[in-house]
C-alpha cells in the first residue's frame, strides 16, 4: 500500500467530467473547481441541472460558494448528455447505488453511466467509479472498455462537511492496472492524501466495510438500549460509565439509524457470492436497527390508546434530517415513523418539524408540539436539548408524551406539568411519573 501526495500538478487533464450530480457528485465538482480545474456536470434531473447552473448547490454554504466563483469564472457547465471533446479529460462516476425491494443492489445507473463515457472517451483516459457500488463491479465495467484506464475511488464524505472532507478524508484507491491507478493518484492528490490499494476490489470493500462498520456499531448500542430498557436500566449511563477511562469499551449512543447510505450498503457488501451468510452478523445488525421503526411506533400507538378519550389522536414528530445538521431526508427515521403512524392508523394527525429549516427553532418547536398527544424527538438536533422539557411539557395535552429518540434531552424532572410523562429510548422505567 503506497500513502500518496502532492503528486505532480501537470496531469495533463483539460476537463474532468462528473456523472453524476447529487449529494456526492456535486461535492467532488466543488472540491476540483476550488483547485483550478474545468469541470463538465452530467446529470439526468433537469430541475437539478437548473439549480446547479444559477449556483445553488444545496445547503452547505461553501459548496454554493466554490460554484458561483466557478461559474463567474467560465470554469463549469451542467447539461444531460456526455458528447465528445479533443481535450484530455478524466471521468468521474458519482451515480445512486439504490437497493430495491428485495434489497439487491442495482447497479443500472452505473452501467448506464459507464456505457456513454466509453462511448465519448478516448483510448487511455481515466475513468473514476465514486459510487458506492457492489465488490467487483469496477472490474467488470472496466472489462468491457479496454482501451480505457478504470479505478475504483469511492466517496467516504459525510453530509453537511462534504466539501470540507474532499480534502481531510484520505482518497482510496484501487486501479485495474498500474496506470489507471497511477493516473488516479495524481488527480485526487490534488485534493488531499491519497491511499493506493492493490486493486479496485479492495477499494470498493474498504468503503463498504466502514460503513457496515457504523451501522453495526449502532445496532450493538441499539441491543444494549433494548436490554437497559427490558431491566429497568439507563443505556446511556451505562454507556458512559463503562467508557470512562476505559477504551476497550466502544458503544456509541443508541439511536434510531437513517440517511441514505447506511440502510442499503451491507446488501450492496452482502452482494458478493455467499455475501448472506459471510455478512450475516452485520446483516442481523440492519434487521435490528430496521426493527425499531415498528417498535417505537408500537410504544406511540400503545400511549395514544391510553389517551383516547382526549379527543384527536395527534403527533408531533420534530427531526426530519437523517441526522443533526442536515436537511437531507433521505432515509429520515421521522418521515418514515410518520408514514407507518398513517398507514396504521390514517386517524391520526401527524405534525412534522426539522429545527435546521429555520433560525428561532425554539419557537417553532413548541408551536410544532402544541396541543399534540405525543411529541417525538427523531434525531438528535442540539434545539431539543435547548428547549427545556418543562417548556415542551407546557404544550402537549394533558397525560401526554415527550418520546425522545436519541437522548438528546438529558435527565427528565421528577414531574413535568400536568402529567406529561418522557420516555427515553434505552432508558428503563421511561421516566414516567
Amino acid at each position: 500500500m503506497n500513502h500518496t501526495q502532492n503528486l505532480s500538478a501537470g496531469i495533463g487533464i483539460d476537463q474532468i467530467v462528473i456523472v453524476g450530480c447529487g449529494t456526492v457528485g456535486i461535492a467532488l465538482t466543488a472540491a476540483f473547481l476550488t483547485r483550478g480545474f474545468q469541470v463538465l456536470g452530467i446529470d439526468s434531473d433537469p430541475e437539478r441541472l437548473a439549480a446547479l447552473s444559477r449556483g445553488a448547490a444545496g445547503e452547505e454554504i461553501a459548496l454554493t460558494d466554490a460554484l458561483q466563483k466557478a461559474i463567474v469564472e467560465g470554469r463549469v457547465e451542467f447539461g444531460q448528455t456526455l458528447h465528445s471533446s479533443s481535450g484530455r479529460r478524466a471521468y468521474v462516476i458519482a451515480v445512486p447505488t439504490p437497493v430495491d425491494a428485495a434489497s439487491a443492489p442495482v447497479t443500472s445507473n452505473v452501467d448506464e453511466a459507464f456505457a456513454a463515457i466509453a462511448d465519448s472517451a478516448r483510448a487511455s483516459e481515466l475513468v473514476v467509479v465514486r459510487s458506492t457500488v457492489p465488490i467487483g463491479t469496477t472490474r467488470r465495467l472496466g472489462a468491457s472498455a479496454p482501451g480505457l484506464r478504470v479505478a475504483s475511488c469511492p466517496d467516504r464524505c459525510a453530509g453537511g462537511a462534504s466539501l470540507a472532507e474532499q480534502f481531510s478524508v484520505p482518497h482510496i484507491i484501487g486501479g485495474l492496472d498500474p496506470f489507471a491507478a497511477a493516473l488516479a493518484s495524481a488527480l485526487f492528490s490534488r485534493l488531499g492524501e491519497v491511499v493506493t490499494l492493490g486493486s479496485p476490489e479492495a477499494a470498493e470493500a474498504a468503503k463498504l466495510f466502514c460503513n457496515v462498520q457504523r451501522d453495526t456499531l449502532f445496532a450493538i448500542a441499539n441491543q444494549f438500549a433494548l436490554i437497559a430498557e427490558s431491566l429497568g436500566l439507563d443505556f446511556d449511563e451505562i454507556r458512559t460509565a463503562a467508557g470512562h477511562a476505559y477504551p476497550r469499551f466502544l458503544a456509541t449512543r443508541a439511536r434510531p439509524v437513517g440517511g441514505p447510505c447506511l440502510p442499503k450498503d451491507v446488501h450492496i457488501l452482502a452482494a458478493i457470492p455467499g455475501g448472506r451468510a459471510l455478512a450475516g452478523l452485520s446483516l442481523a445488525g440492519r434487521e435490528l436497527n430496521h426493527s425499531l421503526l415498528d417498535l417505537i411506533m408500537e410504544n406511540i400507538l400503545a400511549h395514544l390508546s391510553r389517551m383516547e378519550s382526549k379527543g384527536p389522536a395527534t403527533v408531533a414528530i420534530l427531526g426530519l434530517g437523517f441526522k443533526a445538521g442536515t436537511t437531507d431526508r433521505r432515509g429520515s427515521f421521522g418521515l418514515a415513523l410518520g408514514e407507518r403512524l398513517q398507514s396504521r392508523r390514517p386517524d391520526i394527525l401527524i405534525r412534522t418539524f426539522e429545527p435546521a429549516d429555520v433560525d428561532d427553532y425554539r419557537s417553532s418547536v413548541r408551536s410544532t408540539v402544541a396541543g399534540t398527544a405525543v411529541a417525538v424527538l427523531a434525531n438528535d438536533h442540539p434545539a431539543f436539548a435547548a428547549v427545556p422539557l418543562t417548556a415542551l411539557a407546557d404544550e402537549l395535552k394533558a397525560g401526554g408524551m415527550i418520546y425522545d429518540l436519541c437522548g438528546t434531552t438529558g435527565p427528565a424532572p421528577l414531574r413535568l406539568p400536568r402529567g406529561v410523562v418522557v420516555r427515553v429510548f434505552g432508558r428503563g422505567s421511561h421516566g414516567l411519573t
